[in-house]
């Protein structure tokens, strides 16, 4: 449970990111961003949160590939 949720905070601080450096509106933008924590997140964003597809690669070498909906996992996808 503590490590889901901190690969939420992760995630969202991810979108942040990419949510100012895109300068994300109403419409889907792919970005890609990186954290101090080494983590990257690389997909497609809508109103400054993960949407659609995307990937999250982890700092310790895990990833996952798929659907994001409003920042969280959804649908299918795969993690490695």
């Amino acid at each position: 449970m503590k490590e889901q949720a901190a690969m939420k905070a992760l995630l969202a601080f991810c979108l942040v990111v990419a949510a100012v450096a895109a300068r994300a509106n109403a419409q889907t933008q792919t970005v890609r961003a990186f954290t101090i924590l080494g983590a990257t997140y690389e997909g497609e964003i809508k109103d400054g949160k993960a949407n659609r597809k995307g990937k999250m690669v982890y700092p310790h070498g895990s990833t996952y590939e798929g659907e994001f909906r409003d920042n969280l996992r959804h649908g299918r996808g795969e993690s490695h």
